[in-house]
């Protein structure tokens, strides 16, 4: 689903996965890794505390090809705020989401994506394992 177009069609490039990150510092890494063959917009939403932020630009700084911007807010937006602060920012037609905390690995996302018939799709800890079309 995520890296080439398959059977739907749909570009990886109009695709954008927007992934909440709050206080995520010491997790963060190996999401960062798991995704770096994400060739579609990724949004990060970070509202903690922590270097979170430091951590994704520094990520981002090592891996020029990837279309990675990391939104940062002051204030606790919530899971939802992040989501929706997420997709406000994205340009292309299809946006998921999915957790920072690795609940959820993209490779997930791309076996399931078949399933959705290419609506927006989310995954997360919260539905473990299945997918929700917005």
């Amino acid at each position: 689903m995520l890296n080439n177009t398959g059977d739907s069609g749909v570009d990886r490039a109009d695709c954008t996965l927007v992934i909440p990150a709050y206080n995520e510092e010491t997790r963060i890494q190996s999401l960062l890794e798991g995704i770096s063959g994400f060739s579609g917009d990724l949004i990060f939403v970070c509202d903690g505390t922590d270097a979170t932020p430091a951590v994704i630009s520094a990520f981002a700084d090592d891996q020029p090809s990837l279309c990675l911007r990391c939104l940062t807010f002051p204030a606790r937006l919530g899971k939802g705020g992040g989501i929706m602060a997420g997709i406000r920012e994205a340009s292309t037609p299809y946006v998921g989401y999915m957790d920072a905390d690795g609940s959820t690995s993209l490779s997930e996302l791309r076996w399931s994506a078949p399933l959705t018939a290419w609506r927006p799709l989310t995954a997360s800890s919260v539905h473990a394992g299945s997918l929700v079309p917005c």
